[in-house]
């Protein structure tokens, strides 16, 4: 599907060895962590790469992604879905939990040779003036 202009400057891409394997691999981490990636999204994501939903145990990916991004969006929203559930997500900060989902989908994706220096480092940032200026 090609990439509009309005969501093309979102778009990410990379080289990630074994995607499909990695892809299984992390849909097997959902369903062990009681969680459902859902085909298509209950509601519009715009450029949003994907969501989790804490309560409902499901995670959303952008039908508009790259392979490339739903691996490293479903390393984000998995680390919100084991680290961010119901009973303790309101004793953080949203820029907290995003930081929180943040360095572990880095460092998991530094782990298995996915270099997404770029998006995190842009992404870490962000959340870190959040954190600490506002």
């Amino acid at each position: 599907m090609p990439v509009s202009e309005i969501f093309g400057q979102y778009y990410q891409d990379g080289i990630i060895d074994n995607e499909d394997e990695m892809l299984v691999a992390l849909h097997k981490v959902s369903e062990n962590t009681g969680f459902e990636i859902l085909p298509i999204p209950p509601r519009e994501l715009g450029v949003a790469k994907g969501v989790a939903y804490p309560h409902e145990k499901i995670i959303a990916l952008n039908p508009r992604n790259t392979a490339y991004e739903n691996v490293t969006t479903l390393l984000h929203e998995l680390a919100h879905a084991r680290l961010h559930t119901p009973d303790v997500r309101d004793s953080f900060t949203k820029a907290e939990r995003e930081f929180q989902a943040e360095m572990v989908s880095y460092v998991v994706a530094s782990r298995y040779g996915i270099d997404t220096t770029e998006g995190n480092y842009i992404l870490l940032s962000m959340f870190v003036s959040n954190l600490f200026y506002t």
